[in-house]
């Protein structure tokens, strides 16, 4: 004969179990590219305009977590020269790049978020350096 103490034990752990997996987070991130309404060499002209640097890079992503879908729209400034060390000038800076980037999307609304990354790799032949610094702005923040 069991023992009626397993049968609580078991409806127990089941509903433990249940909860832990209902309470897990499921996320995840997807590329998409960007669209927008001017050609790459005139976008790269015009944000060179603004800062001066070795390259820049735009990509898109699609983040799911749990059902709810953000977009985020990141814009990698690498060796930018002049760049600013104060917080509020970097800011501004930031800002203006986020802007025109935005501005010059196809669907203006389809992002989110937009972080501008400053990047700065340095180095020798031994040993490389990188120093990233990361402003973050809501769509309508710009």
């Amino acid at each position: 004969m069991k023992p009626k103490i397993l049968f609580p034990f078991k409806l127990v752990t089941v509903l433990a179990i249940a909860i832990l997996i209902n309470a897990c987070t499921v996320t995840t991130t997807k590329p998409i590219k960007a669209e927008f309404n001017k050609d790459i060499p005139t976008l790269e002209s015009e944000i060179k305009k603004i800062v001066i640097c070795d390259n820049f890079d735009v990509n898109g992503s699609e983040i799911n977590s749990n059902n709810k879908i953000a977009k985020s729209l990141e814009i990698k400034v690498v060796n930018g020269v002049n760049i600013p060390k104060n917080n509020d000038e970097l800011k501004t800076l930031a800002h203006s790049i986020g802007s025109y980037i935005k501005s010059s999307l196809k669907d203006s609304t389809e992002f989110n978020t937009y972080k501008v990354v400053f990047i700065t790799k340095g180095g020798n032949d031994v040993v490389s350096t990188t120093k990233t610094v990361v402003q973050e702005f809501k769509s309508e923040e710009l």
